[in-house]
């Protein structure tokens, strides 16, 4: 008589299995490649591609966003994408060093990405690109005066040409808002604080634990766009996308844009952060922000395409002046690791938290300022716009 053998839950192995191929597949299609060349300019090429999905991705939202409002289109965008990850959020609860590490980074992702959610609701999408590369003096100034890297002058010269580039392109007319840009300018602070953070977590954070790490990433973000929504609804201002939820109004939840949120969620949101925390491990933090300069040329090219916004020959030499930055950067500016560190290899933890008690007082200090005829036009969708969203809001104010 045969004994049944005893059962063994394998889904931990299953998962350890599945990760081992989602980490090393690359790496075997390009076992060639990688023999050839750097880890530096591997790491500079998938930043690269980075930068071309980056650049689709502000059209794809501002798209998405004229059937839906912006707080409502963030959740299912990082539902879909916290989905995606899922079966690897236990791991991560399950290991200390991730679990801080996706919560911190959770929280900075979360704050970024509904600043700039916001933002587009006011800004054209080829401008909040541009106005973005603010992290490109951002990053090197934190990481060279805060963490005690060395920044190369290349690399300054580099991002002063990038901002250059930025200050033409602010000079042509534009139908944007002060408002618009001031948020897009806060998710770019919230981004490169994010950028530095997951350089050390990638770097200090065992490899087996990348995607449990993400994952955790994710699901914070998620979370907090979540409950940041039901403050703003609780305090009165109007979200359309979350009341035909709660009223079950499927008609309107067919309506919503789910293409531009699974696009946004699966590819340009959980896809390239995992591509971004395998590009950390080569290269610097300053380094990726030069990089993703490039992000503008194609968001750009995407709100040309999908948006018809058009540039004038000034805003196309601040484009010029931005790519010349950074490829200069790419090309001549390699930096050395920081050398300030505290004894858990977290650099100078004390001026992180202080970062998020800064952004938290500019956030709110933002939102202060709003008032209700710039609330209507950032929550609302953009299908009425002027005095009839002014009059829409002061109706739901009233009910």
């Amino acid at each position: 008589m045969l004994t049944p053998e005893p059962y063994v839950d394998d889904r931990n192995t299953f998962l350890d299995d599945v990760q081992d191929t989602v980490l090393r597949a690359p790496a075997a299609a390009s076992n060639w490649i990688k023999s050839k060349i750097s880890p530096r300019v591997r790491g500079l090429a998938l930043l690269n591609l980075l930068t071309f999905l980056y650049g689709s991705n502000l059209s794809v939202i501002k798209e998405g966003q004229l059937a839906l409002d912006a707080f409502s289109f963030s959740i299912g965008r990082f539902a879909i994408a916290a989905l995606a990850f899922a079966p690897f959020l236990r791991k991560a609860l399950d290991n200390p060093a991730a679990r801080r590490a996706g919560l911190e980074l959770g929280v900075w992702a979360s704050a970024g990405y509904v600043a700039q959610a916001v933002g587009l609701q006011t800004t054209e999408a080829g401008r909040a690109a541009f106005i973005g590369t603010f992290t490109v003096i951002e990053v090197p100034l934190i990481a060279g005066l805060v963490f005690g890297a060395k920044i190369p002058y290349i690399t300054w010269a580099s991002a002063a040409a990038a901002v250059v580039g930025v200050a033409l392109l602010e000079t042509g007319a534009s139908d944007s808002s002060l408002l618009g840009e001031m948020w897009t300018i806060a998710s770019a602070l919230l981004f490169g604080i994010h950028m530095l953070r997951s350089e050390h977590h990638t770097r200090h954070v065992d490899p087996s634990n990348a995607i449990p790490l993400i994952s955790l990433q994710l699901s914070v973000t998620a979370v907090l766009s979540i409950a940041w929504m039901l403050l703003l609804n609780f305090s009165g201002v109007p979200i359309p996308g979350l009341n035909s939820l709660l009223a079950c109004d499927w008609g309107a939840i067919q309506a919503w844009p789910w293409w531009q949120m699974a696009y946004t969620g699966v590819l340009s949101t959980a896809f390239c952060l995992w591509v971004e925390v395998v590009a950390l491990r080569d290269v610097t933090a300053a380094e990726a922000a030069m990089v993703y300069t490039l992000e503008p040329l194609w968001g750009a090219a995407f709100a040309w395409v999908l948006l018809n916004e058009r540039w004038g020959a000034v805003g196309w030499v601040g484009a010029a002046l931005i790519l010349a930055g950074s490829l200069t950067m790419q090309l001549f500016g390699k930096m050395e690791e920081p050398e300030k560190e505290g004894e858990d290899g977290s650099p100078m933890p004390l001026m992180s938290a202080l970062g998020v008690a800064a952004t938290m007082a500019l956030l709110m200090a933002l939102t202060a300022d709003v008032d209700e005829a710039a609330a209507g036009q950032m929550l609302l969708p953009e299908g009425r716009t002027g005095e009839s969203q002014v009059e829409m809001l002061l109706e739901a104010k009233e009910l």
